[in-house]
């Protein structure tokens, strides 16, 4: 709210602290709209910001039944005996190591307690 506030006040260098803010919650098409505008504001920042955003964009999102966002991600790790494995996980923001898509022959389920979501082999 104090960043929507500074902006109404006429604060355009709150455009992209509010975009930010935005793009860590998930909300990446809103956050786009206000790095556009902080751009045309003449924030120098915005420009690197929206670029990070839009090739973040990729990354492969699920929206679970509390309409909460979350973002496919993979990263490999090496067992005890050496062998290495992938390990599939969610998470509330777009990562580094985000994927575009879900790996084949498997699918999205959800806790139904909890509502996260996490990836099944397909039978």
């Amino acid at each position: 709210q104090l960043y929507r506030r500074a902006i109404d006040a006429g604060r355009q260098d709150a455009l992209g602290g509010l975009a930010s803010l935005l793009s860590e919650q998930g909300r990446v098409e809103e956050a786009e709209q206000l790095y556009r505008r902080a751009i045309d504001a003449g924030d120098l920042q915005a420009t690197a910001k929206l670029n990070d955003l839009l090739s973040g964009r990729r990354a492969w999102r699920y929206v679970n039944s509390a309409g909460d966002p979350y973002y496919l991600n993979a990263n490999q790790v090496r067992l005890r005996g050496g062998k290495v494995q992938t390990i599939y996980y969610f998470s509330r923001d777009i990562r580094s190591d985000s994927l575009d898509s879900p790996p084949a022959g498997y699918f999205v389920t959800e806790n139904e307690r909890t509502g996260l979501p996490f990836l099944k082999k397909a039978n």
